[in-house]
């Protein structure tokens, strides 16, 4: 059953983030909506207006979202603060950002430049200490949980090991016969969707 219908953005939604009462919504409008939850009818209560393209991805850890845009930047945001502050904003990638994740104290960021960087989030601002180099311009899908970074590449699924600096390919998952779109890692499974129609739940070691 469908509850609401959220209306506002101007461009494709490509990206959304929850976090207590508030969604937040990035799209193809180069904004950042939040959502008040606990209206009847949820409104929006702020419009982050700061990117110059596409906002493809949200990663949202304690009082900070991460967003990342066709722009080729990272901006991160207090969202504990209403509205949510900018309060720094990462240009290490050269072109546009297709996926984020996070686990721990590190920030995990997929680029159509061809490589995947990784983020100490522990200082302020972020700082960007290894770079996955070398990788294809593809359409990239990210997730993490503990020490295992997963990264999409078409059909196959890759298995890094961020417990090593860098981190360190294992193996590849394959079983899909269609690009993957779409990651969710827990600390046991691993769950990704393609354009085969499948949706794959894996146990990786």
């Amino acid at each position: 059953v469908s509850l609401h219908t959220l209306t506002g953005h101007m461009g494709q939604v490509r990206a959304l983030a929850v976090v207590g009462n508030l969604l937040y919504s990035g799209a193809g409008d180069n904004t950042i909506r939040v959502w008040d939850l606990t209206q009847t009818s949820p409104a929006t209560v702020a419009t982050l207006t700061n990117h110059t393209s596409n906002v493809w991805t949200l990663v949202a850890v304690g009082g900070t979202l991460y967003s990342g845009s066709s722009d080729a930047t990272i901006r991160v945001w207090n969202i504990t603060q209403n509205p949510p502050v900018l309060l720094h904003t990462l240009t290490d990638h050269s072109a546009s950002i297709r996926s984020l994740a996070a686990a721990g104290d590190r920030l995990y960021s997929a680029s159509l430049d061809n490589t995947i960087r990784v983020w100490d989030t522990s200082q302020s601002p972020p700082v960007s200490i290894h770079t996955l180099t070398n990788l294809a311009n593809s359409e990239f899908a990210l997730a993490a949980a503990g020490d295992r970074l997963f990264s999409t590449l078409e059909s196959t699924i890759r298995v890094w090991d961020t417990a090593q600096a860098p981190p360190a390919f294992m193996y590849n998952l394959t079983g899909h016969t269609a690009r993957v779109n779409a990651l969710l890692a827990t600390n046991t499974f691993l769950y990704s969707a393609s354009s085969d129609k499948d949706i794959r739940v894996w146990e990786p070691c």
